[in-house]
């Protein structure tokens, strides 16, 4: 039973450890309901803080994007990182570059566009950051809800089944006495 329940997970470490299946690995994690988001928001949060603090220190926006990918611990929201400074090195203007992306949330867009045309991109980048980062604590929270949930059926599923299975056995011995 151990290796049931454990053994996906094993395999699936052992497997991303092999730079030909971790893009793969990485985006069926991207599209996995709940856990998906999770892990979209935060890389996307993590991203987001670096380029904009790249950018305030005065390196310029297509420098910062193409040092993106360098942050991302999962190899498909790299490769985002990756096209968007590919666009960018095509005159793709910043925020044209990153709205081209359907995993990029259109608020984020939004931030990051009232930026670029107001001059104040990095503050923009900053509150980007922060909203990616509440995106992803928000489903957490949604996350444990479910799970905590699940876990309290399954627990009472396991008694109910005890107990029905004990009252079985009960109600045969009584019939076997007749």
């Amino acid at each position: 039973i151990w290796l049931v329940l454990f053994g996906p997970f094993v395999a699936w470490f052992l497997l991303r450890r092999l730079p030909a299946m971790r893009p793969v690995l990485d985006r069926i994690a991207l599209s996995l309901p709940l856990i998906g988001s999770i892990i979209r928001r935060s890389e996307m949060s993590r991203s987001l803080r670096v380029v904009g603090r790249l950018y305030a220190t005065g390196t310029s926006i297509t420098k910062a994007a193409q040092l993106g990918p360098v942050v991302c611990r999962n190899a498909a929201m790299a490769q985002l990182w990756q096209r968007v400074a590919d666009r960018m090195g095509h005159d793709m203007p910043f925020t044209v570059a990153l709205s081209s992306e359907p995993e990029v949330d259109s608020t984020t867009v939004g931030l990051l566009s009232t930026g670029e045309q107001s001059g104040k991109l990095d503050e923009m980048f900053e509150r980007a950051s922060l909203l990616e980062a509440e995106a992803a604590a928000d489903r957490r929270k949604v996350l444990m809800a479910v799970v905590a949930a699940g876990a309290f059926v399954l627990g009472a599923g396991l008694v109910a089944y005890k107990v029905i299975g004990g009252f079985l056995s009960y109600f045969d011995r009584l019939n076997s006495i007749k």
